[in-house]
């Protein structure tokens, strides 16, 4: 496939070309649409703000068929269900770096349009109250179920990364260290 011009892309921190399937799929706005919902849930059920590494775990269990399909449909705890769902999580922290720019793109995307506020002394992110934002999936008409299923399981991601534990522990369930 042909690469991109970047040019659109590099205020949303997109520095090396990507093939255009992956940037018409996980272009900002969409990417910074599944982090911002996981991240809700997440600060949400927590009720405190949410780890800087959380949104670049919760977009490949969103965006990645094998993952999201195995989403719980009720909140367990997370350290249960990387029990039960090992095999999915073959080779994860390799998707996650992957998938860093894309998640990158979002995190500045949500940042300039201030829904997502990163705190001043630990770095950790505060999603605000968003819900002209949010209301807008209401009236959406989405190109697939896929697509569909992707904005219905982020918060179940979210809910799913609150019940980990504090930032250390949820990386350690995933094989992975700050």
């Amino acid at each position: 496939s042909e690469k991109n011009d970047f040019s659109i892309f590099s205020d949303f921190g997109l520095k090396k070309p990507f093939p255009d399937e992956l940037l018409n799929l996980y272009n900002p706005a969409y990417v910074a649409s599944v982090l911002y919902i996981a991240g809700r849930a997440c600060q949400q059920k927590r009720r405190e703000s949410v780890s800087i590494y959380f949104p670049y775990l919760a977009f490949p269990l969103v965006c990645i068929d094998a993952c999201r399909e195995r989403l719980p449909a009720k909140v367990t705890k997370l350290p249960l269900w990387i029990r039960q769902h090992a095999d999915v999580l073959y080779d994860f922290p390799t998707r996650v770096r992957a998938l860093r720019p894309f998640v990158s793109s979002g995190l500045i995307f949500l940042y300039k349009q201030k829904l997502v506020e990163p705190e001043p002394t630990t770095g950790r992110l505060k999603y605000p109250s968003g819900k002209k934002f949010l209301e807008q999936f209401k009236r959406v008409t989405f190109s697939s179920e896929a697509v569909r299923d992707e904005f219905d399981k982020a918060p179940v991601a979210g809910r799913l990364l609150a019940s980990g534990g504090d930032e250390s522990a949820v990386l350690a369930a995933f094989g992975m260290r700050p």
